[in-house]
């Protein structure tokens, strides 16, 4: 069996991330959307806020469930939530 090159290796694990992200972000969509209808139709006074992880953050231990590495993720939660200039009210994408 002849190995597959790794550029055809890492483009199957980008296209997997992909699929993995977009549902989140339907949904994100959904949820704005959800509130948006809401306010229109029935006057509720509806926010829908969100934090994310800043694309410059590096984990302190490679690896994934790292304990540190996720106590370091629930720190930064807490500050980010704390601070509502960390908040984000536009949808994703816009």
């Amino acid at each position: 069996m002849r190995p597959r090159p790794i550029a055809l290796l890492l483009t199957a694990l980008a296209r997997a991330a992909q699929l993995v992200q977009q549902p989140g972000t339907d949904a994100l969509r959904h949820l704005y959307a959800m509130a948006e209808i809401s306010r229109l139709k029935r006057q509720a006074d509806v926010q829908v806020r969100i934090v994310s992880i800043p694309g410059e953050w590096v984990p302190p231990v490679p690896g994934v469930f790292i304990t540190e590495t996720m106590n370091n993720l629930a720190d930064l939660g807490t500050k980010m939530g704390a601070d509502p200039a960390s908040w984000s009210n536009q949808p994703p994408g816009f």
